[in-house]
Formats: C-alpha cells, structure tokens, sequence
C-alpha cells in the first residue's frame, strides 16, 4: 500500500517541478546572466530590465528592422568559422574583416543548454575596401544565444549584439 505523502513533500515536489516550467527556465537563466552566476562580468551589462523584457524589446526591434534570427546566427556563425583560418590575424572575407581570437576552456550557456568554446572575434564592414561602420564582436556563445534564446545580453555588455548594428553590418551580406 502507497504512504501518503506528507505535505511537505508535496510542496517540495511542485517547487521542483516549477523550476522546469517556462518561466522557472527563464529565472534560472536570469540568475546565471546576472555576474558572478556564470561569468563573473556576467551577460546583463548595466542593463537594470528583467531578462524577459531584454528578449521581448529585442524581439521586437529585431522584427521592425526586418531581420531574420536564423539567418543573422548563420551569417555570424560562418564569418566566426572562416575567420578562424587567420590564426589570429584579420583576415577579409567579402565584404567583412575579421579577427578571431580563443583561448582554452569554454562558456556555460545562462540556460544550461551548452558549453561554448571560448571564441570572439571582432567583425567589421568593409565599402570598397575601407572600413565602414562600428566593429561588433561576437562568439560561440553569443551567437547561440541570438538562436536559441533571442538573447542579445543587456546594455553596456561587452559582447552585447545591437539590433541596428546587426543591420547595418549585414548590410552586405545576402540573405538578411
């Protein structure tokens, strides 16, 4: 015969089950982005808004700057992957010069979903071979993050991915 379970238990129970809801998920993650949960700087920046409200604001330029996730993470990946091949140096490729630097060990995701090497590079825009608009950054994990969670990181993160600044460095690229 099955014991009843005490109350405690069953509130220890839903606590638990909770935690695997949406918006259990998102407050997991909102306490690995904050610094010192997964990195130290942590991924919010100065940014003071809830991280659902950075998401749904971000979704939302994203939508009005008529850019596409999916096609911007695939853009961002392959610029990542072929920079690469410079072995630190800025190498153009197209219409973009890009210098990818890495050192060992890799990146958590905030929703615990991934490790990512730890790989930057800095990407410009290159009009008729002159440096052209501001030099973004990105890595492995941020453009998993741009895919996956539509995540950007908040205002004044180093490797925060601006909506405008997407647009106008993919400007050259086809398919955005």
């Amino acid at each position: 015969m099955k014991k009843p379970m005490k109350w405690i238990e069953k509130m220890r129970e839903a606590r638990e089950a909770r935690a695997y809801t949406q918006s259990g998920l998102l407050r997991r993650a909102e306490e690995n982005a904050a610094p010192g949960g997964v990195t130290p700087e942590g991924f919010l920046g100065r940014d003071a808004r809830r991280l659902g409200h950075i998401i749904r604001a971000d979704e939302m330029e994203f939508q009005n700057l008529g850019l596409d996730w999916e096609k911007t993470a695939d853009i961002l990946d392959d610029l990542l992957l072929r920079g690469s091949a410079g072995l630190g140096d800025a190498v153009t490729l197209g219409g973009f010069l890009v210098r990818v630097s890495e050192t060992r060990g890799s990146f958590p995701c905030p929703w615990e979903d991934g490790l990512y090497r730890k790989r930057s590079a800095s990407v410009i825009r290159l009009v008729d071979g002159q440096r052209h608009g501001e030099e973004i950054l990105i890595s492995d994990l941020g453009i998993h993050l741009l895919r996956a969670h539509h995540f950007l990181q908040g205002k004044g993160s180093p490797f925060r991915l601006e909506p405008q600044a997407l647009k106008n460095l993919l400007l050259g690229a086809k398919g955005n």
